[in-house]
């Protein structure tokens, strides 16, 4: 299921039993043009973020980019972004803390 708050928000969610099991949190860019974001991902499902990536370019994203803490709580998703395509194209060091890294994972759509 999805639910459009706005175009720079976006909720995309699985359920199982009538029950929420992943949540991703889209949405594009203000001011760039075809630019999407992905703002969250969490729980379990392997389909999820392509669900998430079709939600994007039907709202005329052309790539996306998700800028995350490259730390523990993190490492899932970006293991999973990166199995979807994503590819590391930027970091900023000791952004959150020392010795935790802002990464920029992006996918061209």
């Amino acid at each position: 299921a999805e639910h459009h708050a706005s175009d720079e928000c976006c909720a995309v969610w699985t359920e199982h039993g009538g029950a929420v099991v992943a949540v991703a949190l889209v949405g594009l860019v203000a001011g760039a043009e075809g630019a999407g974001r992905l703002h969250l991902l969490i729980g379990h499902d392997p389909h999820l973020v392509a669900r998430a990536l079709d939600v994007l370019r039907a709202m005329g994203a052309r790539f996306v980019m998700a800028e995350w803490p490259d730390d523990a709580a993190f490492a899932e998703a970006i293991r999973r972004l990166h199995e979807e395509g994503f590819h590391e194209e930027a970091r900023i060091a000791h952004v959150y803390r020392a010795g935790v890294d802002q990464v920029f994972l992006r996918r061209d759509l």
